[in-house]
């Protein structure tokens, strides 16, 4: 359930000329299609897009993905009360133990990227004023592209659809991996960032 839609919120904005573009200058989209769910997507530091899905009435039950453009990773984590799951797709190497507090953690961590950018777009609402007489926009400086962005994200879906059919088959990949990513994140996004500023 939680997996049909969060890859309903992703697809709906992948899809949604407007919302999407709105989303690749401010950097977070905010999921409210399904009163049911609350969820948000968020470009973080220009290194990764992480993405959360939540049962309102349960935040026991929650999805988050990130997706990694440096090393081409995915990472899926998904809490239903006690019962839990951490999926790698990629490189990274960090490979620490699996455990519900782990998750949890991993879970708060994308969630609170989330949250930063969800505050930064209301304080640059705030300051609308001074930014119209700002020369450079916020998009105008972002690293990654509006097609390295939608590559991210249809990467994040394609690896949904792939731990649907890993859990369909009750079998793991080889090539997939169990890992906690809470400090390798950390690192990779606080990486200096390249300023070259990119085309709109």
């Amino acid at each position: 359930m939680l997996k049909d839609e969060i890859n309903l919120m992703l697809s709906s904005l992948i899809n949604n000329k407007k919302a999407f573009k709105k989303f690749y200058r401010t950097g977070y989209f905010s999921y409210s299609k399904d009163k049911l769910f609350k969820g948000a997507v968020a470009i973080v530091n220009d290194k990764a897009i992480m993405s959360f899905l939540q049962d309102v009435d349960d935040d026991s039950k929650v999805i988050a993905t990130a997706t990694f453009q440096d090393n081409n990773t995915t990472i899926i984590i998904q809490l239903n009360g006690e019962d839990f799951s951490r999926i790698q797709f990629g490189n990274l190497p960090c490979k620490l133990s699996s455990n519900l507090k782990s998750v949890i953690n991993d879970i708060s961590s994308v969630c609170r990227h989330c949250d930063e950018a969800k505050r930064k777009l209301i304080c640059s609402n705030q300051n609308f004023i001074k930014s119209i007489f700002s020369k450079i926009s916020q998009s105008s400086y972002r690293n990654l592209s509006k097609q390295d962005i939608r590559i991210l994200m249809e990467t994040t879906l394609d690896k949904l659809h792939e731990t649907r059919n890993l859990h369909n088959r009750n079998e793991i990949s080889p090539k997939v991996e169990t890992t906690n990513f809470e400090t390798k994140t950390t690192s990779d996004i606080q990486t200096s960032i390249n300023n070259k500023t990119l085309e709109i």
